[in-house]
């Protein structure tokens, strides 16, 4: 699910499009979708200050069948992200679809009707809680991811009777269990990612953090103030 606008200019070359997303940041991508022949697709992610969730795909496709009676234009532009998308992506697939409109003219059509946009709400979030946000749903992501990979064992209990010790005994030497077994330091690693990303994202957004850290002294080695030079490092993993 999620939200899906299309303009269908009043005259709007492939080009003029192609340039125009560029022009905001959209780089070229595959898609999943079975778009017509000639379609251009496009994605926008920013990750400064954690402001993008998922983002904003946008399609310069050719104008065909029932399309045709909306346009006389051979290219539309669709817009699109999920309904998990940020404040800050909705806002974008809003300002992509007004200045196309105010520079090619044309109809939005979408789910909210005829020339509507999508709505936004009131955004209360702040770089920190959506850092933290994106660290938390990114590690819960790698669990439920983990929990799948996991099979069943090959030595299968009746749920129907009753379990004994000696089939208790057998399941300490299943050949799954004890190969899976491998998985616990990638389990551990998971919470060692958590912790740490935390840790970097409280001491550049938390205001509390920022002054512990301004009163802070430390040695720097050459090569780590070269890797911040050269952007390698930031002072949140030197600090870490």
């Amino acid at each position: 699910m999620g939200r899906d606008l299309t303009l269908y200019p009043e005259d709007a070359s492939k080009n003029d499009l192609k340039k125009y997303l560029e022009s905001w940041g959209f780089i070229k991508c595959g898609h999943l979708w079975d778009w017509p022949q000639g379609t251009l697709n496009y994605s926008w992610f920013v990750y400064d200050e954690f402001k993008s969730i998922d983002g904003v795909s946008a399609d310069i496709f050719p104008v065909v069948g029932d399309d045709e009676s909306i346009t006389k234009s051979k290219w539309a532009l669709h817009v699109r992200n999920t309904y998990s998308a940020s404040w800050h992506d909705v806002k974008m697939l809003n300002d992509v679809l007004r200045g196309a409109r105010k520079l090619f003219g044309g109809i939005i059509k979408g789910d909210y009707g005829t020339n509507r946009y999508a709505p936004l709400w009131e955004d209360k979030s702040s770089p920190l809680s959506r850092g933290l946000t994106s660290t938390f749903r990114h590690v819960e992501q790698q669990i439920k991811m983990l929990e799948l990979s996991l099979p069943d064992g090959l030595m299968q209990f009746n749920k129907h009777e009753p379990e004994n010790k000696v089939f208790k005994w057998m399941q300490t030497s299943e050949p799954r269990r004890i190969l899976y077994n491998g998985l616990v330091p990638f389990a551990v690693s998971i919470f060692e990612f958590f912790f740490s990303q935390s840790f970097q994202i409280l001491i550049k957004y938390d205001e509390f953090a920022i002054n512990k850290l301004q009163k802070h002294s430390m040695k720097v080695e050459f090569a780590d103030i070269l890797n911040i030079s050269e952007g390698h490092l930031s002072i949140e993993q030197l600090s870490n």
